[in-house]
């Protein structure tokens, strides 16, 4: 999706790089990190999920899909993490996050794509776990689907969702099922790769192992064991090392997980 126009004037005069984010959002993470490891200065304005900040209309003016991580540079409006990343790495091309051979290119554009289709799987074996015990215990899901039908949400498999999700049988199990089996896949998919190579796109770190491992650290957090998968451990815990790793997903989720915790 990428540039997107918007009609909030406030956000058309915004200078430099200003990111709306969540701090456990893994697509926020993505960012984030992609932010920290260009060594970019960026604003931050924190969209509370747990108030449901991405349903009012202030911010549906500014994504009118509802979802974040939402760039913001230089009044251009950037949605859709893996867009946002791409548009980081045009316009702050050094130090590097992309392969220069053509066949490392056309591999980072295939990890990137199936990194995109992985992620409603991944939203929903999130929401199977904590994540959704904690919204579920918030009481907010109903008011939730309330602001999407009011103030005018344009993402159907968004309500839809939401809607699943705050029924009282909860998220289907067939739904779970796909998506368990969809993150097995994708994990043995992986091991495969990083069996042979130490990084998934050509010589060195890109924006596909910065993508990817944001998804094995989530794997981590829903206590999905990677024992079965050695190689993919390895390279994890590689990327885990690195500071703006630490800075940008591991520090800004234990914050957040220290403020859920007692509202849970």
């Amino acid at each position: 999706m990428g540039i997107i126009p918007t009609d909030n004037s406030q956000v058309r005069a915004l200078k430099g790089l200003h990111l709306y984010h969540a701090a456990i959002s893994n697509c926020s993470q993505k960012v984030r990190f992609c932010l920290d490891e260009k060594g970019l200065e960026w604003q931050s304005h924190t969209v509370n999920l747990q108030k449901s900040e991405h349903l009012t209309p202030e911010f549906l003016s500014i994504n009118p899909r509802g979802v974040i991580p939402v760039l913001v540079h230089d009044g251009v409006v950037i949605v859709e993490s893996s867009d946002i990343i791409a548009y980081i790495e045009s316009r702050f091309p050094s130090p590097p996050l992309s392969p220069r051979a053509p066949e490392d290119c056309a591999l980072l554009e295939a990890w990137m794509t199936l990194w995109d289709e992985t992620q409603p799987h991944i939203k929903t074996v999130t929401h199977a776990g904590r994540i959704g015990g904690f919204r579920r215990a918030a009481g907010r899901l109903p008011i939730e689907l309330a602001m999407a039908r009011d103030n005018g949400l344009q993402n159907p498999e968004l309500a839809e969702f939401l809607a699943e999700l705050a029924s009282a049988e909860g998220l289907s199990p067939d739904r779970v099922a796909a998506a368990r089996e969809a993150v097995q896949d994708r994990l043995e998919r992986l091991e495969v790769c990083l069996s042979a190579y130490e990084w998934l796109a050509g010589p060195s770190f890109s924006l596909a192992d910065l993508a990817w491992s944001i998804d094995v650290h989530r794997f981590q957090f829903l206590e999905m064991s990677l024992d079965a998968y050695p190689s993919v451990r390895r390279w994890y815990q590689a990327i885990r090392s690195r500071p703006a790793f630490e800075r940008m997903v591991v520090a800004y989720e234990q914050a957040a997980l220290k403020a859920m915790t007692p509202a849970a």
